[in-house]
This record gives C-alpha cells, sequence and structure tokens, in this order.
C-alpha cells in the first residue's frame, strides 16, 4: 500500500512536532502549548453504499492580539483516505492539494516565513493525522474541512460506522516503574 504523502494546503506550513510530542488536550494548540478556542465542530455523513464520505468541520478562535499557527491532532477510522481539505482563515481560502511530504513542508515553511495563511495535513499513523494552520488572525477564526472516505461495516444484519473523536493514548509495552500513571 502506497502511503499517501501529505495533503499540502495551496499555501504550505510544517511544523516539526509529532503527535508524540504535542500536548494531549484536544483541538488546535500553539507551539507554546496554549489552545485556541473551539466555537463548532460538525461532521456530515454522506453513505454510498459500504463507503461512507464523511465532511468534518472545525471552527477555532485565535483570542491573542497577534497571528499565531496551531496544530490539530485528530484520529480517522483506519481504513480512512483523506480526499480533500479547505481551511477558511480571515478573508482566505485556502483549498489542499496533494504532495510529497518533504516538498510540501518545504512550501509550507516558506509561506510561514512570509506570514502567509497556509496549513499542511499530515499522516503520523494510519489512523492519526496533524493538521497545522499559519497565520490565523489575532483575534480571527478559522475554519477546517477535512473530508475522508471509509467503510461501513455489516455484521450480524446491521450496518455499522465507527467515528472517532478522540486520539488515545498509544500502548507501548515496557515495564512497571513504581510512578503513579499519567494520561
Amino acid at each position: 500500500m502506497v502511503r499517501p504523502a501529505v495533503l499540502w494546503a495551496v499555501l504550505a506550513l510544517a511544523l516539526s512536532a509529532r503527535a508524540a510530542e504535542l500536548p494531549g488536550q484536544g483541538g488546535m494548540v500553539t507551539p507554546q502549548g496554549t489552545p485556541l478556542a473551539m466555537l463548532d465542530s460538525e461532521i456530515e455523513i454522506t453513505v454510498h453504499g459500504a463507503i461512507v464520505e464523511a465532511d468534518v468541520t472545525q471552527t477555532f478562535r485565535n483570542d491573542t492580539d497577534r497571528p499565531t499557527e496551531a496544530t490539530y491532532i485528530f484520529p480517522l477510522p483506519p481504513d480512512a483516505a483523506v480526499s480533500a481539505m479547505v481551511i477558511h482563515t480571515g478573508t482566505r481560502t485556502i483549498h489542499a492539494s496533494i504532495e510529497k511530504r518533504e516538498h510540501a513542508a518545504e512550501r509550507y515553511e516558506r509561506a510561514v516565513a512570509a506570514g502567509l495563511p497556509a496549513a499542511l495535513l499530515d499522516q503520523e499513523r494510519p489512523d492519526v493525522f496533524t493538521q497545522s494552520v499559519a497565520a490565523i488572525t489575532a483575534r480571527g477564526t478559522v475554519e477546517v474541512t477535512l473530508r475522508f472516505d471509509t467503510t461501513a461495516r455489516y455484521t450480524a444484519g446491521q450496518w455499522e460506522l465507527a467515528i472517532p473523536l478522540v486520539v488515545a493514548p498509544r500502548y507501548v509495552p515496557g515495564s512497571a516503574t513504581g510512578r503513579p500513571t499519567t494520561g
């Protein structure tokens, strides 16, 4: 199976952080660890037989007096394929295109350096993605719509669809340390 490279929004960005390094809180988080307020979250599902098309739209607000960038870690079903991403920030609308990871990251970094709105969607593992958005306007909002396709499962005479909404801690085998657990 060929791993999807990256969905890159017409102006690109890249953070060096990976899912395991980012804070465990939900929503969009700045590089300093400050969360942006989530104003709205909607999921629209269209079913075509066993194929399901899902549009997840979330709106966040930058409550600071300066433009910022933020990263959002989100789960998808393990068999999902991302097919589109659209970002609305300020007066700009950014439509994504698929590019190789390195090229998308370079374009994103150039856009960030120029102070332009940009976004990067990156696959961390088969069911976890990070989405980074740059130049979110001061006191402004950013609306992110992610479209993906997945399959419904037919089990025991019923159709089932599971859309994950939380990235759970990943199991890492090891030995007990006797310290209290976190997370």
